[in-house]
């Protein structure tokens, strides 16, 4: 496990810059009519938490 945690923290700044800005609209609007308004979402292998913080920001329940 160090070794993947290892991995992730020397390639954090990377990541995020690779996946922080990327248009999810298309992705969003196919998933997002089957949960109920505020209803709450996992989002689990959450990464830079772009999706989690957009889904907060929507009103919706999230665990990252």
């Amino acid at each position: 496990m160090t070794a993947s945690v290892d991995y992730y923290n020397n390639h954090a700044e990377d990541f995020f810059a690779g996946t922080n800005e990327v248009d999810m609209t298309d992705v969003y609007q196919r998933f997002l009519p089957l949960i109920p308004t505020g209803g709450f979402i996992l989002d689990a292998g959450c990464g830079s938490g772009r999706d989690a913080k957009a889904f907060t920001d929507m009103g919706y329940r999230v665990d990252a």
